[in-house]
């Protein structure tokens, strides 16, 4: 996450960032954990309330809220952390985000049956992000070792 805001900001500080976190499991969790001693204002959403007020009880005095599944994803952060399911980027609600930049854990976010509509959908996003709100969002695509290996390419395809 950090390398995302340098690539974008030229620091890769977080201090003072507003973060939407979906998905408080194994790697949510922790992921807000850490980011709570960065300095920022988190937004937690979970299938499971109890677990989001546990979340909170368990970080007493730090600046989090909790935020419904539906509104999460489309909040005007800086940063939206999908940690729980996939396919959650499509064409339909891409125009809908206000985030800045999305980072997260979650499998394959970009709803896609292609490599190809994968990278068409990646260049929408980047293009929505540069025109509409004058900023170059950073996805992750690369969200397993074959994905990674195909890194360069895929951020060249989208250059072109």
């Amino acid at each position: 996450m950090k390398q995302a805001v340098r690539f974008k900001e030229g620091t890769d500080s977080l201090d003072g960032k507003t973060i939407t976190l979906i998905g408080l499991g194994a790697v949510g969790w922790y992921l807000g954990e850490y980011l709570l001693q960065e300095n920022v204002k988190l937004y937690i959403a979970d299938l499971n309330q109890e677990t989001a007020q546990k979340f909170i009880d368990e970080n007493p005095g730090k600046d989090i809220e909790i935020v419904s599944l539906d509104e999460a994803l489309y909040m005007d952060v800086d940063i939206v952390s999908p940690c729980a399911i996939g396919g959650i980027l499509y064409d339909d609600n891409i125009p809908k985000l206000r985030c800045k930049m999305i980072w997260g854990s979650a499998n394959n976010q970009l709803r896609a049956s292609s490599q190809k509509e994968e990278i068409r959908i990646a260049k929408r996003w980047l293009s929505e992000t540069s025109s509409s709100r004058q900023s170059g969002g950073t996805t992750p695509l690369a969200s397993s070792a074959e994905r990674r290996n195909t890194w360069k390419a895929r951020m060249q395809a989208m250059k072109n």
